[in-house]
């Protein structure tokens, strides 16, 4: 892997390069990964904005605690070249008095490894769960396996839920061989908001856009997760659109962590079959 620092429309960020992957995380703030693709091809991640969209790929965490939420990601990040990969500490956030860290290291041939990891640093246990949360770029569709795909059995396979305004079935959101697929940039999007959330057995997520389709596969980890027992999000709103992952629920003791990983692939979408362009 290929590791760099340079300036980017966002500020500094460092930049990680294999045949197969190109990443780009800010130094500036976060950790935040502000551009994944295949190299030399469109971002598939949503840039910040002046308008207050933080953009990007990043963490926080569930439940969501009153006077306990992540602060703005608006500080420097310390990074530290790893054995294949880099290491990014953010210092620890003065509201919740949790730190993030993010590690980026090779995985495979055409791969790339994304740790994300949550200290507690205040004197108490506490029990929640990471999410690493994606703002994706441009018009695309996002597919997440809804059932289990070889099943045997006449017993229910898997579970939704729905958010406040939720719909199925409709132009943007559908579930077709026991897959979710939901789409971005659709016209009159303005007043879109849809946020489907599924245990997902498979235990992976994708997004196609630009030519290209991104994997995202984390553990299948068992325990309680958060949201109704979901392992991951889609959100559409206002013509833009989240993928989340989230780890089980666990309670952390004081100066330890919780950490969640995902593996991430970018295929050229024509080197892809099945519904939609997708590998079902």
């Amino acid at each position: 892997m290929k590791i760099d620092e340079l300036r980017f429309s966002a500020g500094n960020a460092v930049r990680m390069t294999t045949d197969e992957i190109e990443l780009l995380v800010s130094i500036e703030f976060g950790p935040r990964i502000l551009h994944v693709s295949r190299p030399g091809m469109p971002n598939l991640l949503q840039m910040p904005d002046s308008a207050g969209q933080p953009g990007g790929h990043s963490m926080y965490f569930l439940p969501e605690r009153k006077n306990r939420n992540f602060q703005q990601d608006d500080v420097p990040v310390k990074w530290k070249r790893e054995e294949d990969g880099v290491r990014f500490n953010a210092p620890v956030d003065q509201k919740s008095k949790l730190q993030p860290q993010l590690i980026v290291s090779r995985e495979g041939q055409d791969s790339v490894k994304i740790i994300h990891r949550l200290y507690n640093h205040t004197a108490w246990p506490i029990e929640y769960s990471i999410v690493a949360r994606g703002f994706m770029a441009g018009r695309g569709i996002a597919v997440v396996p809804a059932a289990a795909q070889n099943f045997g059995t006449s017993c229910a396979v898997a579970s939704i839920a729905l958010w406040p305004g939720a719909t199925l079935g409709s132009e943007g959101a559908k579930i077709q061989d026991n897959f979710l697929f939901m789409q971005s940039g659709l016209k009159d999007a303005e007043d879109e908001d849809n946020r489907i959330g599924l245990y997902n057995p498979e235990a992976w997520i994708a997004w196609k856009s630009e030519g290209q389709v991104l994997y995202r596969r984390f553990a299948d980890a068992p325990g309680l997760y958060p949201n109704f027992n979901s392992r991951c999000s889609v959100h559409a709103f206002h013509g833009n659109l989240i993928l989340e992952s989230f780890s089980p629920l666990a309670k952390v003791e004081p100066d330890s962590y919780l950490s969640h990983e995902e593996i991430w692939t970018v295929k050229v979408s024509e080197d892809v079959k099945g519904g939609y362009g997708f590998v079902l």
